[in-house]
């Protein structure tokens, strides 16, 4: 059974190269920026993030 997200993915994975497919799985966030994350995921996941934590922590998962 395909998924909507297979379904968007599958043609972009026939367009990498080993090379590139490589590189892709080798990203990572910088070092300051994935510290913050865990911080605001394990606040999240405590329900005790403020208001403007809960903002930044949205807009980092969510994109908004």
């Amino acid at each position: 059974m395909s998924t909507v997200i297979d379904e968007i993915l599958d043609p972009v994975a026939d367009c990498l190269t080993p090379d590139v497919a490589k590189r892709l799985t080798e990203l990572r966030l910088n070092p300051t920026t994935q510290p913050r994350i865990d911080e605001l995921a394990g606040q999240a996941n405590e329900g005790l993030l403020t208001p403007d934590e809960r903002a930044e922590y949205a807009e980092i998962v969510e994109g908004q």
